[in-house]
């Protein structure tokens, strides 16, 4: 990942000054200097916000990211908005190459901005990838500590199983609601139904590991009574789960795009949404650098008139 801090343009590096010993700067030219400060001063937080930003996800801990994210943008916004202040005084300097820089300056910010933008949209979809591989890896060690219960002689081996079922249950709806939580602000609607329908299989293996409980311990008192009665509402709960299995593979079929990525952990509409964002973030800090390069060329080009700013 590009850095922010190589890609930002800042007027702190360069100010405009008159060329001509003795002359006066006119009130255009003051007070463009005096907008560039201000769009530097929120440039400046902007970018540490966003850097910090970029260090939680190279840790991936992508939601630690997502207010880091928010207030570096608000900054950008800020910085663009005082950008274009200046732009306004810019023509009347009296200095023609100072509305392309100005322009460069406020273009390398809005680039910026979408970059960040994209790259909190990356998180997004890193968090339910990675929420998603927890809800897979622990759905399958709940069903196989489930399927060791149903098929041990012993009672208590098998009571042990489903309680160790059970206690993954609360981990699994955590990342769940984790998913629900973030597919809702990602707007993708049948996503979210696709995880609502697996919360609700998770409830209703939680209540087969109870079942499961209580008919291993009916059969450790030899209470047969109770050992029928468990039986009974374990059906019942296994036929529920098969129904909810067989909506999900529904929907599967008539939404593609929930099936599993070929080659990876993960569905199709989500290593499609990280492709798609990590692209745009890439192909915004490189635009953010290109503009950073005329800003420094046209510094070159006038070195008479531009020295480094005061802080």
């Amino acid at each position: 990942m590009k850095k922010m801090k190589e890609s930002i343009g800042i007027f702190l590096i360069v100010a405009v000054i008159l060329s001509v010993s003795g002359c006066v700067e006119n009130e255009s030219l003051k007070t463009w200097n005096d907008q560039t400060k201000i769009a530097n001063d929120y440039a400046l937080k902007g970018t540490d916000y966003i850097t910090q930003a970029e260090n939680k996800i190279d840790n991936k801990d992508y939601e630690e990211s997502l207010s880091l994210l928010d207030n570096g943008i608000e900054q950008l916004n800020l910085s663009i908005s005082a950008g274009e202040k200046a732009l306004s005084y810019a023509g009347d300097t009296g200095m023609d190459f100072l509305t392309e820089y100005t322009n460069a300056y406020i273009n390398n910010k809005k680039e910026l901005k979408e970059y960040a933008e994209n790259l909190k949209n990356y998180a997004m979809v890193m968090i339910l990838i990675e929420n998603g591989k927890n809800v897979g890896d622990k759905l399958n060690e709940t069903g196989n500590f489930i399927s060791t219960a149903e098929n041990t002689e012993d009672y208590s081996k098998a009571r042990e199983n489903f309680q160790n079922a059970k206690n993954n249950v609360p981990e699994i709806k955590q990342s769940i609601e984790t998913l629900i939580k973030y597919g809702t602000l990602m707007e993708l609607d049948v996503y979210v139904q696709y995880m609502g329908k697996i919360s609700t299989l998770v409830d209703k293996l939680e209540e087969v590991c109870d079942e499961g409980i209580g008919w291993a311990e009916a059969n450790m008192n030899n209470d047969q009574e109770q050992v029928t009665a468990h039986l009974q509402a374990y059906g019942n709960l296994a036929a529920d789960i098969n129904q909810i299995a067989g909506e999900l593979s529904q929907m599967q079929i008539q939404y593609p795009y929930l099936q599993g990525k070929k080659g990876e952990y993960t569905l199709n509409i989500l290593a499609d949404l990280r492709d798609e964002y990590k692209s745009a973030y890439e192909d915004h800090i490189n635009k953010a650098i290109e503009y950073k390069n005329k800003m420094e060329e046209i510094e070159k080009a006038h070195p008479d008139k531009i020295k480094k700013q005061e802080e």
